[in-house]
């Protein structure tokens, strides 16, 4: 597992949004609608899906990570990203204050491919993992920024609890996050260790985000 990084600098998000957390993550509640999550999953499903590996393993390893995937082009849903920008930016990096900025003190960032992710009974992601690596240079170590977007009800499934891993006075805490439809956690890329535990039943439906610093193969640039 990838050691995680030192605290980034924290300040106070905007009191506009139902926010909680601490130094590693922040949950948004209610960041989307029920009506937008109802109209991205509408969109999302009709795109076949495909089983996902893990980062840098080109074939599925079940036992470290089973779910089904959709990748989607950030540009094709418009309407989407500029609400997920509004919160990553406002909320995400006005706290954890990590996006690079250029020589004029702009932002400078833009989406990966969004993962629409499926998680149907005994499926799961439970290795401990960091979304990049400081000092790496595959393509998926310019993430900077995460964030998941719960788009299932909390009754819709059982088990699949969104985990995540941090020292507190040099011992490892476990805290589960309880997440329900429309809410976003935030945290930076490089910093916060995080699991998903199996479902035990239903059916589990997230957004993964990122924002990464630009550079080659970025998608739907920003800034």
């Amino acid at each position: 597992v990838m050691p995680a990084s030192k605290a980034c600098h924290v300040a106070k998000p905007s009191s506009k949004w139902r926010v909680e957390g601490s130094n590693d993550f922040l949950i948004v509640r209610g960041a989307l609608s029920v009506d937008d999550v109802d109209r991205a999953v509408g969109e999302f499903r009709s795109n076949p899906r495909t089983r996902a590996r893990l980062h840098d393993v080109a074939r599925p390893l079940y036992n470290e990570r089973h779910t089904l995937q959709v990748q989607i082009d950030a540009g094709s849903c418009g309407w989407l990203t500029r609400k997920l920008a509004h919160v990553c930016l406002e909320v995400g990096d006005e706290t954890f204050r990590i996006l690079p900025r250029d020589k004029n003190g702009r932002r400078s960032w833009a989406f990966e491919e969004l993962q629409f992710l499926e998680y149907k009974a005994q499926m799961h992601f439970k290795t401990w993992h960091l979304d990049a690596e400081h000092g790496g240079t595959d393509i998926e170590d310019r993430r900077v920024l995460t964030a998941v977007v719960m788009l299932s009800m909390k009754q819709d499934f059982t088990g699949g609890k969104f985990q995540c891993r941090s020292k507190v006075a040099g011992k490892q805490s476990v805290k589960s996050l309880r997440l329900d439809k429309g809410d976003i956690v935030l945290f930076p890329a490089k910093q916060l260790e995080h699991r998903v535990t199996a479902v035990e039943s239903g059916t589990r439906r997230t957004l993964v985000v990122w924002l990464r610093s630009r550079g080659l193969h970025t998608q739907h640039v920003c800034g």
